[in-house]
């Protein structure tokens, strides 16, 4: 198995401009992936993590020197090269420590019964840039009831803007806070969720809603990352064969997803909007989101209601931001396929993993369905170019965007209480 462009080893045109990471938070990024259990520096794993990253650096991994002698790396790079000499058998942080954990992970919420949660959501954006007086509507996502995941509560937190009124709002799947912005760099919403999450499992009985017929918009064929191309239409056909079986050509396109792509972190600013299943299939690397949206694009291709939803794993050491893909199948409805499995099963070498997540999930946190429940504009602007950092907090995990340059564009803040 390896990358369609071997040219591009990594999935992506490196550059200077991305190395603009603090190595502290890229150590925090491994460190909360392969020891998630543990917390702060002086952990016996944070020490293996730091070995790990000079390995890597030793191996070819690049940086960028700062003026103070810092070094500054790009998140991207560093998962995908962590990943790929896991596979390659050259250092085996990923395959003993990130692999393991996840599977670790997994296996704590393993149960067929709903299950209550407790959820503390934050989100804590950069407002510098904004003049004070400025009107602004700040926007979080919040867990969308359904079958799944119902009994839901929501209590909104206050917001601090400096004596500033605000109005604070609850709809479905969204928090929104309307507020001036104020001489401080930054504001802060979020909320306690209250919810219970139901595992999706095939051999539990399907509720009735799940089974009736499905929006016929699921099948468009240009429908944001879900794009059929004339090549991915191609390969679906030619992966599913002739007949029109729907369990038949949705594990033909789970074994092609598993087998031909390097799932980890790519530079969206890199991708092909036009075309973004094309450009995988050049590249060879995805993340969760994108391989979902061609797993999608391929259903879509053989006439099969397909979409993509958002959300969080629940996980109490380690609850991190996700994607995964559902598809329509007839008798059974929304079947979920959840792409977790390749890191899961060593790049789809283990069979015990490498279909853990086919048609079944744990307990999940669902804040967004696309391409009809989803957040929208969040309130600050969203940079051409960006980076995501995942690192360790208090009881929690930090999901930070920050702009290619290095700035904050905003943080979510989860943590699972109970």
């Amino acid at each position: 198995m390896r990358p369609r462009n071997t040219s591009r080893p990594l999935g992506f045109h490196p550059g200077q401009h991305y190395r603009t990471v603090s190595e502290a938070l890229i150590l925090d990024m491994c460190h909360v992936a392969g020891w998630a259990c543990e917390r702060g520096e002086s952990s016996p794993g944070m020490a293996i993590t730091c070995e790990a990253l000079e390995c890597w650096i030793g191996m070819g991994l690049e940086f960028r020197p700062g003026a103070d002698g810092a070094r500054y790396f790009d998140p991207v790079e560093v998962l995908n090269f962590m990943k790929l000499a896991g596979l390659d058998g050259r250092q085996a942080f990923w395959t003993e420590h990130v692999v393991g954990t996840a599977r670790r992970l997994v296996r704590t919420l393993e149960s067929e019964d709903p299950r209550k949660f407790t959820v503390e959501l934050r989100r804590k954006f950069n407002t510098r840039s904004v003049a004070a007086g400025t009107a602004l509507r700040l926007r979080m996502p919040l867990p969308l009831t359904s079958d799944h995941l119902g009994n839901l509560e929501v209590r909104p937190h206050a917001v601090e803007t400096n004596g500033i009124g605000t109005d604070v709002a609850v709809s479905r799947g969204r928090l929104e806070v309307r507020a001036q912005a104020s001489d401080s760099d930054e504001m802060t919403i979020g909320a306690t969720a209250m919810f219970t999450a139901v595992p999706r499992d095939p051999g539990r009985e399907q509720p009735r809603s799940d089974l009736g017929a499905p929006d016929s918009r699921y099948l468009r064929q240009r429908d944001g990352l879900v794009v059929v191309s004339t090549r991915i239409a191609t390969l679906a056909n030619s992966l599913a064969g002739p007949g029109d079986d729907q369990l038949v050509a949705v594990r033909a396109f789970w074994n092609y997803c598993l087998d031909e792509f390097f799932q980890g972190a790519v530079h969206y600013d890199q991708i092909d909007i036009e075309a973004p299943g094309d450009w995988l299939l050049d590249s060879g690397w995805g993340d969760c989101q994108l391989v979902a949206a061609v797993f999608a694009s391929m259903c879509r291709a053989r006439g099969i209601p397909a979409r993509i939803l958002g959300g969080f794993y629940l996980y109490k050491a380690r609850p991190t931001e996700h994607f995964w893909a559902e598809a329509w199948i007839d008798g059974q409805g929304w079947t979920p396929f959840d792409f977790g499995c390749w890191e899961l099963s060593r790049g789809g070498r283990d069979t015990e993993w490498r279909d853990h997540f086919f048609g079944r999930l744990d307990a999940r946190l669902t804040n967004q369905c696309f391409p009809f429940e989803f957040t929208g504009a969040i309130g600050v602007k969203i940079p051409a170019a960006w980076q995501v950092v995942q690192s360790t907090e208090p009881d929690g995990a930090s999901v930070a965007l920050l702009d290619v340059a290095g700035p904050l564009v905003y943080r979510d803040f989860v943590s699972v209480v109970d």
